[in-house]
């Protein structure tokens, strides 16, 4: 009986092991078959372990000797199952799976010392080895053990799983504390095998505990707070860049106006010297009208954008890069507006920026080419943007490409905030690099009711 009981919280701790790894860490690579093959590797290591204790006993992690321990506890060759399973499976840094395993050991360790000291006040034989007599209790002992690591995972799975933003200096403490604080457990523990049934000892160990508890949660809320800083950079970017599309979208206006004007006096000239006398004159007058600049423009039915492609273009035109757009009308968009101006500008701004970062560029005779492309398919509404680059000058860093501005504290804003607005639009995003060009496809819903079609 006492067998089958430790067999079943050995597969069960595998799962929950398993499991809260996944959560915490938001692995999304991988799907199902990467989470069953973890879950079988931590039985199969589990039993051997149960069936032969000197297997692989070189690579055991043992940090507590407390006699009827937690059933299967994380030893070196487990922890390293998970820390591969954390790795492989999410876009985090290395350091975060060695992390969240490194707590599990800790927090499986302590769980077992907690309940061993609160079930010494009744049953004191716990220390004593061997025996059917004792096969109740250590049968509850087990169990008792795998409902508190659970109840304490599920405690700290409350807080939301995302990619971790801490450096690995940030961690140091956490790495320091936690150790610490378990040995300080362990040695309590060391104490109440002499002196069973003491409160004040019972009183140290749960404080103890709990210290670690409060530290993961440190942990969490630090790595929420970043977060928050990250996501309020990416709202001061998203304001800078409507403001900056304003200005850009005033000087198109002007430079209209300014057009329209020169060309209505050009007019007048020409109907002046055509009307005093003709031939030459006429010809003179033709002339005047034909040398007025005209600014190439762009007509997508939303004037926010034809000012923004204007804009964009000639950019580009006095860079040398030639621009292709596939038109497609605008007069209904999936954002509002101003959203969409942003989110197009962020697109083009990376796009051109990556065609300017090619080494030799000035040397060439083709200078970089920005493809742009929009349109609809049903509900859906498509852009797509393909761009000449050199792949050597994109950096990534947790799945998230980095433009290669010269200022370190805007890496990477624009591309999260071209992230940010698809997602809360409930839209998808893909940046793919090729040898040569650069590709951001976005699919966007078309969510008004007024803009479904049947």
């Amino acid at each position: 009986m006492e067998t089958a009981v430790k067999l079943i919280c050995i597969v069960y701790q595998g799962l929950l092991m398993t499991f809260f790894m996944k959560r915490k860490l938001n692995c999304c690579k991988g799907g199902r078959s990467a989470f069953w093959i973890t879950v079988a590797a931590l039985i199969t290591v589990g039993m051997l372990q149960f069936y032969s204790p000197g297997f692989l006993a070189s690579f055991e992690i043992r940090l507590f000797n407390g006699l009827l321990r937690f059933t299967a506890p994380l030893y070196g060759i487990a922890f390293l199952i998970l820390v591969l399973f954390g790795a492989i499976c999410t876009d985090n840094k290395w350091y975060i799976p060695v992390f969240w395993c490194f707590v599990l050991v800790i927090l499986t360790g302590m769980t077992t010392t907690v309940m061993t000291h609160i079930l010494s006040f009744r049953y004191s034989s716990l220390w004593v080895n061997g025996g059917e007599e004792y096969l109740p209790v250590r049968m509850m002992y087990a169990l008792l053990c795998n409902a508190l690591m659970t109840a304490v995972l599920l405690l700290l799975l409350k807080n939301k799983s995302q990619n971790y933003l801490l450096t690995p200096k940030a961690l140091i403490p956490f790495f320091v504390i936690l150790p610490i604080d378990s040995l300080n457990l362990e040695y309590v523990y060391s104490l109440v095998q002499y002196t069973p049934g003491s409160m004040t000892l019972l009183v140290i160990n749960i404080g103890c505990f709990a210290t670690a508890l409060l530290t993961v949660f440190v942990f969490d809320h630090l790595n929420a707070l970043a977060r928050k800083n990250r996501e309020m950079e990416q709202v001061v970017e998203t304001i800078r860049q409507d403001q900056k599309h304003q200005t850009e979208t005033a000087e198109v206006y002007n430079s209209i106006l300014r057009t329209q004007h020169d060309l209505k006096k050009r007019m007048a000239l020409a109907e002046t010297l055509l009307a005093e006398s003709g031939g030459d004159a006429g010809k003179e007058a033709l002339k005047l009208i034909g040398d007025t600049q005209i600014l190439h423009q762009f007509i997508t039915g939303s004037v926010m954008i034809d000012a923004l492609l204007n804009t964009k273009y000639t950019v580009m035109k006095t860079n040398h890069i030639r621009f292709v757009y596939n038109p497609y009308p605008l007069s209904k968009l999936p954002l509002e507006e101003g959203l969409f101006s942003v989110l197009l500008a962020n697109i083009l701004d990376n796009a051109i920026e990556g065609v300017l970062r090619i080494p030799g560029r000035e040397q060439e005779d083709s200078r970089g080419e920005i493809i742009l492309t929009m349109n609809r398919n049903w509900n859906n509404f498509l852009i797509q943007c393909i761009n000449d680059y050199d792949k050597t000058q994109v950096q990534q860093e947790d799945g998230v490409f980095l433009s290669s501005k010269d200022s370190p504290e805007v890496h990477g804003i624009g591309t999260r905030s071209i992230r940010k607005i698809v997602s809360d639009a409930g839209g998808l995003v893909d940046f793919s690099m090729g040898e040569t060009q650069f590709t951001v496809d976005i699919i966007l819903p078309m969510t008004d009711p007024d803009h479904l079609e049947s």
